[in-house]
């Protein structure tokens, strides 16, 4: 019996040290050792922050799916109808697209009161003149190499 515990010892210091690099390695979840840069740019002096703007918002399917509603869509809309009407996207996943397509400028914001709470609230619509502006960068970058 008390060879068979001292067999078990190893294995259990083992397991413990696992144990405690898996905790640390959750922890530094945010440290360097996890990060990835979410958008990878070149380094290049034609990339400008519109080519970087440019491709934040339209290399999300997500986002696309968002404008080409927008673009169709008679008034501007709330993010609860946004997600309701977009109902394959989660709402907190069109919620995050409506907040960074609103920050570089393609979705204009309007205040609004809510329906139903009387709260303030935010109506979107698609800025076509936004949208034209990045696309022409993304144009300009991508197919024309003297620039």
């Amino acid at each position: 019996m008390g060879k068979c515990i001292l067999n078990i010892i190893p294995i259990i210091k083992v397991f413990l040290r696992w144990a405690h690099f898996l905790l640390k390695a959750a922890r530094m979840s945010d440290s360097r050792m996890f990060d990835m840069p979410r958008l990878v740019k070149p380094e290049d002096p034609a990339w400008t922050e519109a080519v970087s703007a440019a491709q934040m918002v339209f290399g999300s399917g997500v986002h696309l799916a968002l404008m080409r509603h927008l673009a169709g869509r008679a008034a501007p809309g709330t993010r609860a109808q946004l997600a309701e009407e977009l109902h394959n996207f989660s709402p907190a996943t069109l919620s995050k697209a409506v907040g960074v397509l609103a920050k570089v400028g393609v979705l204009d914001k309007t205040p609004t009161l809510g329906t139903e709470t009387g709260r303030l609230n935010h109506a979107f619509s698609l800025n076509r003149e936004r949208v034209e502006q990045l696309l022409a960068s993304l144009r300009l970058y991508a197919l024309d190499a003297s620039a």
